[in-house]
């Protein structure tokens, strides 16, 4: 049986906005965040103990002694589970889909996911900060089965697969990595869709037609160099949702796409993270 080895240190609170924002940065997926009894750990997973030493070494930050453990390969590939949450804004819900006893009622919204190595669990605010937006673009529009939506750096899809059960006829999803298109595909069959296409692009190449509601949950630093791809995707009143945007770094954003547009965008925070949305 396969052994990997689990690395954990304890952070303060007051780091870890910092250090979550070098990780998406830096797109080092082998590690992850949970917090337990008002305290957050960072904990990455590693062939061997000496791996997981250097790549805790390899942070630009003071950060104390690892705990280190064996787990069973089997454990390993379930061990996120533990700290995966239902998430709910109004009547949209994003649950896990080994809860599948989660309680809904006839009025509810259910997105069944698994995000295993791809970026969209739902439990990170970004993620959340852009489901609140499609939930309430799809609430304003009657005719929401006749509008189209793309989620630019789809990771999971989970952004996609809410816009495609809230009723926006035309989804499409695409991201830089090719490797969250299986876990894409998985959460589509989870939800028992498939009229979702999902595609490898960049934004240059993802981006070629336009849409009503454009979502893109990724840097800030990455939504900037693209803002005129981005804000030329939109349709005549058309939305563009953007997150992945650290709090501090909202004013920066806005400065960069509020020219483009008639009005200034609408920041919303939550915890230590931004999203702006513009309308075309």
């Amino acid at each position: 049986m396969l052994i990997m080895f689990e690395i954990k240190v304890l952070i303060d609170n007051a780091a870890m906005d910092a250090i979550e924002a070098y990780l998406i940065e830096q797109e080092l997926t082998e590690w992850t965040f949970i917090q337990s009894d008002c305290r957050y750990a960072l904990i990455g997973y590693f062939a061997n103990p000496e791996d997981g030493q250097v790549a805790l070494k390899a942070f630009p930050f003071e950060l104390g002694d690892p705990d280190i453990r064996p787990i069973s390969d089997a454990d390993w590939k379930n061990e996120y589970k533990k700290y995966i949450r239902p998430w709910s804004y109004e009547t949209l819900h994003w649950v896990p889909v080994w809860e599948k006893d989660y309680p809904l009622t006839t009025r509810d919204t259910a997105v069944y996911f698994d995000a295993g190595m791809a970026f969209g669990t739902g439990s990170h605010e970004t993620t959340q900060l852009c489901g609140r937006a499609i939930f309430d673009f799809c609430k304003k529009h009657a005719d929401v089965g006749s509008r189209s939506m793309a989620d630019v750096g789809c990771g999971s899809g989970i952004l996609a697969i809410t816009a495609k059960k809230l009723g926006i006829g035309d989804v499409f999803g695409f991201d830089i990595d090719p490797d969250t298109l299986s876990v894409c595909r998985d959460n589509l069959r989870f939800n028992e869709l498939s009229d979702i296409r999902f595609e490898t692009a960049d934004i240059a190449h993802g981006l070629k037609r336009p849409f009503d509601l454009v979502v893109a949950n990724i840097l800030a630093p990455v939504l900037i160099d693209h803002r005129e791809t981005l804000a030329h995707a939109l349709k005549k009143g058309g939305q563009l949702v953007l997150s992945g945007i650290l709090k501090s770094e909202a004013e920066t954003v806005c400065e960069a796409f509020n020219p483009l547009f008639r009005q200034n965008g609408a920041v919303s925070i939550l915890g230590e993270w931004a999203s702006v949305i513009y309308c075309a």
